[in-house]
This record gives structure tokens, sequence and C-alpha cells, in this order.
């Protein structure tokens, strides 16, 4: 079971869950508000909690505009964002063998195809006040302008680059 709830960009102060796949509620509405406490549930890891959660940087303040359960990945999540805005991607990526297993934790800053210019001259003010927000503890950082570089394959390719793993089977 997977599910994704994305909350889409308003000027209203009420944001509604877009909710795809299950209707069950599995406790993270809640969290909604607290942008520090979905990046804990996802650094922890334990495998029933959120694997991802997508974040925007707004005025100074953090907010939290969508997440994807437990075994949900980075594939999961691309093709909800949107393609007007910058957004901050924070999760878990695991990969190896039946052995041995390494899992890090990437944030992903997504550059929307139809970010205006001077929204991606913010990116990393943007990056900065999230930082400063939020304690996080990233492995790797990356950077993906279209659907494609923000699905799974290729941003596990891009983490085992960066780490210095390029086969398949470590």
């Amino acid at each position: 079971r997977r599910r994704l709830a994305v909350i889409p960009r308003s000027t209203t102060t009420t944001r509604t869950p877009i909710e795809m796949g299950s209707d069950e509620d599995d406790g993270f509405e809640g969290l909604l508000d607290d942008a520090a406490s979905v990046v804990e549930i996802v650094r922890e890891g334990a495998e029933a909690d959120a694997s991802v959660v997508i974040l925007g940087v707004e005025g100074g303040s953090v907010e939290v505009l969508g997440f994807a359960d437990a075994g949900s990945a980075f594939g999961d999540v691309a093709s909800a964002l949107d393609p007007s805005i910058i957004a901050f991607v924070y999760g878990r990526v695991s990969f190896g063998t039946d052995v041995t297993t390494s899992r890090k934790l990437v944030l992903l800053t997504w550059v929307g195809p139809e970010t205006t210019t001077i929204e991606r001259g913010r990116i990393a003010e943007q990056r900065a006040q999230l930082r400063a927000a939020v304690n996080m503890v990233v492995h790797v950082e990356l950077e993906a302008h279209s659907t494609e570089e923000a699905e799974q394959p290729a941003v596990v390719a891009r983490v085992r680059a960066a780490i210095g793993r390029s086969s398949q089977a470590d």
C-alpha cells in the first residue's frame, strides 16, 4: 500500500491534501504544519513511516507540501511535483544486494521546468532557510529539472555516483 498526499500551493491559508491511492488515514495529516517533525520521521526511517517528504519555503518559513508513506520512493512523488515551483524533496534511498544494503538520506532540489528566472535565482536562499529551520541529516544533495531526473532509477544512479559506487552489484 502506497499513499501520496500532496498539498497544493494556494494563496489561502487552508490547505487540503490531495490524496492519491488509499483513503486510509495514516496519522501524518496532523504533522503537516510541522516540517521538522515530518523530516524527523523520514530521517529515523522506521519501515512504517513516511520515506519521502516534499517541502517548500515561502516567506522564510518552511511548509510541508506533501509526503509519501512507507515503501514509497522518489519516483512516487516525481509525477506530483508542480512544474512551476521550487521544492525540496527529502527522503531515504536504499540500494544494494541481498547481502548488503546502503541507505542514504537525499535532499533533491526540484526546479520545475516552468519556474521563472527570478525564482531560480532564489534557490540558494531558500535552501539556506530550509537548513536553518529544519535539522536535516543529508548524505547526498541533488538537483532535478525534469520528472525523469526525479524518478527513482535516476536518483539511485546519481546517489551511487556521488558516493563512488557505480556497480549494480555492490
